[in-house]
């Protein structure tokens, strides 16, 4: 499995009154081998951790597929789609799978094309949104613990897939899609409640009669 080491692409710091945001944004190219996103932990010393959301972002498609028809005769390559999947890698579990995408091509696979026997051919994928612009949320407030330490060290991870498939009828085939990419964009959101100032240090009465005291000695015997 390829993972990317922890990258911030973006980092903001918003504090107020009692209350903070702080943002982790990393985008990578997502391909059929599985991409691997880390995300640093929260530090808990900037406040007490309330809430924790994480957020799947998808552009454009890019790339191409190739199918090769190792046959003696002819086939048909039609309906190519593309499924962007992310799991979670504290739990090995599948968090997100979009829904199935029509992708468009050259030359066009609507509704058809026939892929003559023995042959290849590279289809160039038109850019079309998996996720349609709209972000989806996971939350993860209920299980905090996971995803803060007490100096912010150590990082969470996920993992994503982007499958690029397509039906072909007849013949012998073989599909390659390894030149198939979604460039995604995952956001970690920690909501914190900011950690108060701790007061000022005042001194006992006693200690600054004591500094008040040695002050005057110091006058005097400069006076001397």
């Amino acid at each position: 499995m390829k993972f990317i080491a922890p990258l911030l692409i973006g980092a903001t710091l918003v504090t107020g009154a009692t209350a903070a945001t702080v943002v982790q944004t990393v985008t990578h190219s997502v391909t059929s081998s599985p991409t691997g996103y880390a995300f640093n932990k929260f530090d808990q010393r900037l406040g007490t951790l309330n809430s924790v959301t994480f957020t799947i972002v998808s552009s454009d498609d890019s790339g191409s597929f190739k199918v090769t028809n190792n046959a003696t005769t002819s086939a048909t390559v039609s309906d190519p789609v593309d499924r962007l999947s992310v799991f979670d890698d504290r739990t090995s579990t599948r968090i997100y799978r979009s829904a199935v995408v029509d992708l468009m091509t050259t030359p066009s696979t609507s509704p058809s094309t026939i892929l003559a026997a023995n042959t290849s051919r590279t289809y160039t994928l038109t850019p079309v949104s998996l996720i349609g612009g709209i972000a989806q949320t996971v939350d993860f407030t209920a299980v905090l613990d996971f995803y803060q330490s007490a100096t912010g060290a150590g990082t969470v991870g996920f993992t994503a897939t982007n499958a690029v498939n397509a039906t072909v009828s007849g013949g012998n085939f073989s599909l390659d899609a390894t030149l198939a990419a979604n460039s995604t964009t995952l956001r970690m959101t920690y909501d914190y409640t900011v950690a108060p100032t701790p007061p000022p240090v005042v001194p006992e009465p006693s200690v600054a009669m004591l500094g008040g005291l040695g002050v005057l000695a110091l006058l005097r015997r400069r006076r001397n």
